[in-house]
């Protein structure tokens, strides 16, 4: 029996990705039952061929998010049945992305999580590090299905703080549900193709966030980056300056196009710290100022614990303080002095030689700071024998 163990251990470990992959999507739920499930996980050949038959098209862009695990079950009850597709991430950011990059303009907000989205044949959810989707000709009328699926899938996630780049847009002219969270090349392909490759520097660490607002009747790209620290954003704006040659708007409003290229792709950025700011596309000089401008560059504090407002005391009030406590301690001395000689005294008189003043029994240490001559038994008495 023991050898048969050691022979089946190793199977079991190979087999336990596998078996941790599985379980986000339950085999039924309110009626609904599910088969033919599909589940992979995000290394060796055959994991990502079935990542590819579940993601599909997306599958590149949710490798750059850091997917992890993937699991795809069709639910039936009747006539009715839906696809349920839960995706799992190696953290809450990359599945921020991941949802921003699988929602659509035409998805309405939903009320199944925080971040969510629904249209007639399809519907989305963030939860964790968990992205759930779901295709179906009948999704609002299997509404409480998709709900409780959330929810299991919810106790199977990992949580964390969502990125903080996207509260830095600025809401005004923005056209709903474009914004997206870009961690690489081929997302931001996707909906940006300004120019081949990695324009926008992302390998050296940054996080990207873009949207599209509506500008003088024309539809604009607001693109925002945050790199590592200020030297790499330098490099990497003075990079754009050079391929893409875009016109830099300071502060001020001063712009500095580089080429008549700038021009004609309408391309201005400024750069503040950590981060570069660009708008492509933009009908001129002063609506793309206007939307940098809008641009919080500040830090966004994330914390929610609530602050207690209280005023800072006076000098006046800090001094009289100090000087008060300093008295109220010399006083508490003073009182256990006079309480501690007090109940000495009276001990003294009610019990004369039996407590205190007992030389063979105790005796007190003399320094001889007085005029009374030390004793010769000062350190200790021998208590003669009886």
């Amino acid at each position: 029996m023991r050898r048969l163990f050691l022979l089946t251990l190793p199977l079991l470990l190979l087999a336990a990705p596998t078996v941790f992959a599985q379980g986000i999507l339950p085999a039924s739920v309110e009626g609904w039952s599910s088969a033919a499930a599909l589940n992979s996980a995000n290394s060796g050949v055959a994991g990502l061929q079935n990542l590819k038959q579940i993601a599909g098209s997306a599958t590149a862009a949710l490798q750059e998010y850091e997917i992890e695990s993937a699991e795809s079950a069709t639910y039936s009850r009747g006539s009715d049945s839906f696809v349920a597709v839960a995706y799992g991430f190696k953290d809450t950011a990359g599945a921020y992305g991941a949802y921003s990059f699988l929602r659509t303009p035409d998805m309405a907000p939903a009320r199944l999580t925080q971040h969510s989205s629904i249209s007639p044949e399809r519907a989305l959810a963030l939860t964790g590090n968990l992205v759930l989707q779901f295709a179906g000709k009948t999704l609002h009328r299997d509404a409480d299905a998709i709900e409780l699926l959330v929810a299991e899938a919810g106790g199977h996630a990992h949580w964390g703080g969502y990125p903080a780049l996207p509260q830095r847009l600025p809401a005004q002219d923005l056209i709903p549900r474009t914004d997206h969270f870009v961690w690489g090349p081929v997302a931001l392909d996707q909906f940006l193709p300004l120019a081949q490759g990695d324009w926008l520097g992302l390998a050296r660490g940054a996080d990207a966030e873009l949207a599209r607002y509506r500008l003088g009747g024309r539809d604009a790209t607001f693109v925002v980056a945050d790199y590592p620290t200020p030297q790499v954003a330098a490099a990497q704006f003075s990079e754009l300056q050079t391929n893409l040659a875009v016109v830099n708007v300071d502060t001020t409003g001063n712009g500095n196009a580089h080429s008549a290229l700038s021009a004609q792709r309408s391309v201005y950025a400024h750069r503040d710290g950590t981060m570069i700011a660009l708008v492509v596309n933009a009908p001129s000089q002063k609506a793309a100022k206007f939307l940098l401008d809008r641009f919080h560059s500040g830090l966004v504090l994330t914390w929610n614990v609530p602050v207690i407002e209280k005023a800072q005391p006076s000098m006046v009030t800090i001094v009289i303080g100090t000087f008060q406590g300093a008295g109220e301690i010399c006083l508490f001395t003073l009182g256990g002095g006079i309480l501690f000689a007090g109940i000495r005294l009276l001990i003294k008189r009610l019990w004369p030689g039996r407590v205190f003043d007992r030389a063979l029994d105790l005796e007190i240490i003399e320094l001889g700071l007085g005029s009374r001559p030390v004793k010769g038994n000062d350190l200790y008495q021998m208590k003669p024998p009886i």
